[in-house]
């Protein structure tokens, strides 16, 4: 299989399994659901635990989001204090990046890429 024929594969897979109805909360990545929400508290408790363990402020970081989807990560980090000129998402699903553009702060750049 050719690189370009595994990234159309990859694509179709993110299109198909991994496309929430906003209206389905039984859809486990819905962000209603109890298992996403317990997914993204663990994933933001163990960030800010590594991050306070050595000591990084996210103010100067340059930052890359790779499968970014909307990019709730890169949200999350600017929370924390992160520099939005420095943060950066890349995602294979171009209406993942376009719903991305409209939710975060002009300054961030997310781009469709693979």
């Amino acid at each position: 299989m050719s690189q370009s024929e595994e990234i159309e594969r990859i694509r179709h897979v993110y299109t198909t399994q991994y496309n929430p109805d906003p209206a389905n909360w039984g859809y486990t990545w819905n962000p209603r659901n109890p298992v996403s929400v317990s997914y993204r508290h663990a994933l933001e408790r163990n960030l800010i635990g590594l991050l306070n363990q050595a000591r990084v402020k996210l103010d100067n970081l340059n930052i890359l989001d790779v499968g970014c989807g909307t990019g709730n990560l890169l949200r999350f980090c600017l929370h924390l204090g992160a520099n939005p000129q420095k943060l950066h998402g890349i995602d294979l699903i171009q209406s993942r990046i376009t719903a991305g553009v409209r939710k975060i702060h002009a300054s961030t750049e997310l781009q469709l890429g693979h």
